[in-house]
């Protein structure tokens, strides 16, 4: 991975109050810093809703949280994928069956 040539970017994002240098491709740097902010927001969220002092702790619950909110969210894509597929197989079914239906010349 070449810092040098412009493709990559090396940024520092804080994490639970830890800094952590990461090296993205330029075109993922917003992506990123949403994702932080997405993180820190949990956290605060978490923090303020239990009573919990330790920051592993913290985190863990928001991987928990982040990750079942990923998972069911591929979920509704992998029904909504089967759905959309089940409707183009019934508007193939019927334009074939409306084509056999011309007849021919």
């Amino acid at each position: 991975m070449d810092v040098q040539s412009g493709e990559f970017l090396k940024i520092k994002v804080q994490i639970a109050g830890r800094w952590y240098p990461l090296k993205i491709k330029r075109s993922d740097e917003q992506t990123v810093r949403n994702a932080v902010k997405l993180i820190e927001d949990s956290l605060s969220a978490l923090e303020r809703s239990y009573d919990v002092a330790s920051k592993q702790d913290l985190l863990a619950m928001c991987a928990l949280q982040l990750a079942n909110k990923l998972l069911t969210a591929e979920k509704k894509q992998q029904e909504e994928a089967q759905n959309l597929e089940f409707q183009l197989s019934e508007i193939y079914s019927m334009l074939d069956s409306g084509v056999q239906d011309i007849p021919s010349a």
